[in-house]
């Protein structure tokens, strides 16, 4: 399985959190993937794109 269809299967389980979150969690949420991004891509901090 490749990094990118780990990400997608992570978001898939996680979808339904995600909707069902206020607006404070769903910043967390939000929080928590940019600063882990590289745990699911592979990519080191160099490589990283800013996350708008």
């Amino acid at each position: 399985m490749t990094r990118q269809n780990r990400l997608t299967e992570a978001v898939l389980i996680a979808e339904p959190v995600i909707l069902a979150a206020d607006s404070y969690e769903g910043d967390e949420i939000l929080r928590w993937l940019a600063d882990h991004v590289t745990d699911f891509t592979g990519e080191t901090g160099n490589d990283q794109k800013e996350i708008p």
